[in-house]
Formats: structure tokens, sequence, C-alpha cells
């Protein structure tokens, strides 16, 4: 811990920016051994797990229901603090598109939400539309474009798979830490198209692979001089491979 101690000391004084000990706090595994002793060497508060940024939990599991609980609260929050009653339909309606739009974005560009969450949120927000009696037409219904009898809300999985393949994208696109980092982690042997999802991955980078099919109706990769497309591999003939085409 002293190391750990003197390294942060050294971080501080190279980069000019100071730990403060007050709001930091240190997070020990279920193996290490004497916690409150480490924590009181490093001079900070000792943390429990599930770690929140921003109030999203930080996890290299699958979310769980339970740990997605402050999104559902947050919603719920949100909706009472509005004045049902003193709003139209289609006021509500344009309130809870604000909810869909401002809060559940940055959480799914975050983590994987249980469907059981996404159900919990959509069932706050239909139920403040309806000012909390009869639903008079299904949440489904609502979620259609308006030119088939819908209001244009977006239903949650749509918003769910949306981000993830938005996420696919910026690592096809590269050029960032993240990419970089990921890319060396599971594709030192293989290519992205080509990558067969393991059990060893981590939950993020399983979800973007799963967004392949999604991909390649969408993009067309341009041969160019070829220095940074694999002939094999890359689906630079329409949306396939020429691998898929030869049967390989």
């Amino acid at each position: 811990m002293r190391a750990l101690s003197d390294i942060m000391e050294e971080f501080g004084r190279l980069s000019g920016l100071q730990l403060n000990r007050e709001k930091s706090r240190v997070y020990f595994s279920s193996r290490c051994t004497q916690h409150e002793e480490r924590a009181y060497a490093l001079g900070v508060d000792r943390g429990e797990l599930l770690v929140k940024y921003l109030g999203v939990p930080l996890t290299v599991n699958y979310a769980r229901e339970h740990d997605c609980h402050s999104l559902v609260d947050f919603a719920q929050r949100r909706v009472e603090g509005w004045q049902a009653a003193s709003l139209s339909f289609g006021g509500r309606i344009e309130l809870v598109r604000s909810v869909i739009a401002g809060i559940t974005m940055f959480w799914f560009q975050s983590i994987q939400i249980p469907s059981a969450t996404i159900r919990k949120v959509e069932a706050i927000c239909a139920d403040f539309i309806w000012r909390g009696g009869m639903h008079a037409i299904s949440w489904d219904q609502l979620c259609r474009p308006r030119e088939e009898g819908g209001v244009g809300l977006r239903p949650l999985h749509t918003v769910r798979k949306a981000a993830c393949v938005k996420m696919a994208w910026r690592f096809i696109k590269g050029g960032s830490l993240w990419v970089d980092w990921m890319a060396n982690r599971y594709l030192r042997r293989t290519n992205f198209w080509a990558c067969r999802i393991d059990n060893n991955f981590s939950v993020t980078f399983k979800a973007i692979l799963r967004c392949r099919p999604v991909l390649q109706t969408a993009i067309y990769r341009h041969m160019k001089d070829g220095t940074t497309t694999d002939l094999w591999l890359d689906p630079w003939l329409g949306s396939r491979s020429l691998l898929e085409l030869l049967g390989g």
C-alpha cells in the first residue's frame, strides 16, 4: 500500500493534479484481507461494491435488476415531480419522450440494461400518461409511428439496441483508447467480423459482436489501396466478406 501511495503522489507531482482523499474511496476484492488497515494506510475511506459513476453501476458482469434500481427510482421521481393533472395528453407524451431520451440513453451507452428494468421504466411512463388510471391504449401501440396509429414514442428495447449498434460502429471506426485496448485484448489473432463470441469476453464486447448482423446491412467498406482492409474477412463485397461468398 505504501508503494501505491507513492505512485499517486508521484502522479500528482508530474501532472499537477492532487488526490482529494476526502472524496476518494478504495475498493477491495473478496480475496483481499485487512481492508480497514489498508484503507487507513492510503488515507482514504473504504468503499463498498457495486461502484457507481453518475448513478450508473460499473460491473464486468451482466447488470442485474437490483443493480439498476436507481434508474427506476430516478424515472419515478421525474414523473412524480410533474403535475400530470394540469397537462394535456400531448404534454404528458412529450414529457415521457424527454425521459426516454434524456435518462435512458446515458445508461444504455454504459451498460446492458436488463429487460425487467426496461419494463418497469415503461410501466412508470405509461401510468403517467394515463394518470394512473386504465390504459386506453397499450404501450406497444403508443410506440408505433404516427402514421400507424401511435404517437411515435421509442420502445426502450429498440433504444437499447440502437445504443449498442452505435457503440459497435464506434469500435469499427477506431481511433479511441478503449477501442485499441479491446482490439488488443480480444482480436489479436482474428478480425472483428470473423471473431467468434467467447464466454470469457466481457459483457460489453459480447454485445458489440452481436450487433454485427445489423451493421452488415448498413455499411459498405471501400477497398481504396487495401492497406486497411482484410481481403478475406472484411465485408467489402456488398455486406459480405470474400470468405463468406466462397463458403469458407
